[in-house]
């Protein structure tokens, strides 16, 4: 039963990650409009995608048929490929935090542009292989046998002269982790943070200028009841709808640098208005904060069992291997690769209108 229920659950992630994946590739990638935030979630589904369509199947062949692949080759690959797409992709979402919080700290000042952002998501490679290569000579598969006699190919550190070596590398890899991850944090808790003092002061603002508006219309039509002149009042009503229209637009020059502007055939469904502006931009601002938890989640237990099995005996660790949790939560990270567009189909109505689109013009095509 162990076994089959690490299969269903890699099988599960495999299709779902596969379809989803393709699908933010792309929507961000093609349907919508260019943008750096829309390249670097574009280069964040790369590299969940090549988990599921390379890491994935391999893991699924080897627990099927174990005898077609060189276990240790099969082990180093597949560890040093989580290493590098875990570390790569916390890279991006860093830049994507910092590119936010400019946005809504300072929206005149220069951004990252497109250009940059793709180069980040290439350049993150170097320094996650940089990080990862020690996990090619470390990491081996060796077959251990349960109480009740059954072989258990387990991949990881089992030669004991890499024992040092392995606390100060897992120690390095979650200590970055735990660093990146709190930094995410309090980055999305300052925007957040920026984003309600903004409100307020844009909220405090409008009703200043609608009382003073009104004060000056009802000043006007007194006086024109007294025998002044009737275009007064058209004036003060101007001057009213000028007030509002300028804070209108500095309210949205904040919000669009939190919410990116998306394909032209979406914003045609979008009702107009500025609780329109403020629940989008909420929106886009818990979509990558719910991106950030969930990278957490799904990495965390991973890295926590790699630094439990350097710590514990050989006893424990197959009383553990035998169990279905373990195999699960062993690859945690399969989480994280299929998560994220579940998370944008939640957070954005653009997105799932896109996707239903899509599928849409593939049926169409089929009939």
């Amino acid at each position: 039963m162990t076994e089959e229920s690490v299969l269903t659950y890699v099988g599960i992630a495999m299709a779902i990650g596969t379809i989803g994946n393709a699908l933010v590739i792309y929507i961000f990638g093609f349907r919508y409009r260019k943008s750096p935030f829309n390249m670097l979630i574009t280069i964040l589904a790369i590299y969940d995608l090549l988990s599921c369509i390379i890491h994935m199947p391999l893991d699924i062949v080897g627990m099927l048929l174990p005898e077609i692949l060189p276990h240790s080759i099969f082990c180093k690959a597949a560890c040093t490929m989580v290493s590098v797409t875990m570390i790569a992709a916390s890279i991006v979402l860093i830049a994507i935090a910092i590119m936010r919080y400019r946005g809504v700290s300072k929206p005149l000042s220069r951004n990252i542009d497109i250009r940059e952002a793709k180069g980040i998501g290439i350049l993150a490679i170097i320094p996650a292989v940089g990080l990862s290569w020690p996990i090619i000579f470390m990491f081996t598969t060796e077959t251990i046998t349960s109480k009740e006699g059954r072989k258990i190919a387990m991949c990881g550190i089992h030669d004991k002269a890499y024992t040092t070596y392995a606390l100060a590398f897992h120690s390095v890899l979650l200590g970055l982790f735990l660093v990146n991850f709190i930094s995410l944090v309090v980055f999305y808790l300052v925007i957040a943070r920026v984003m309600i003092n903004r409100n307020k002061v844009f909220a405090q603002k409008n009703k200043r200028n609608r009382s003073i508006a009104i004060a000056s219309i009802m000043e006007k039509s007194d006086q024109t009841s007294t025998g002044n002149t009737p275009g007064s009042t058209h004036d003060s009503k101007m001057g009213m709808i000028s007030a509002g229209k300028k804070n209108s637009i500095t309210q949205k020059s904040m919000s669009l640098f939190v919410h990116e502007p998306q394909s032209p055939k979406s914003e045609r469904l979008k009702p107009a208005g500025r609780c329109r502006e403020r629940s989008s931009a909420n929106n886009g601002l818990l979509m990558m904060f719910l991106v950030t938890i969930l990278f957490l989640c799904s990495y965390l237990p991973h890295l926590g069992y790699s630094m439990y099995f350097l710590l514990c005996s050989m006893d424990d660790i197959i009383n553990l291997a035998v169990t279905a949790s373990f195999g699960v939560l062993v690859r945690s990270y399969y989480m994280n690769s299929f998560s994220n567009p579940i998370i944008y189909a939640l957070c954005s109505g653009e997105f799932r209108f896109e996707v239903a689109e899509t599928f849409r013009r593939l049926f169409r095509l089929k009939s």
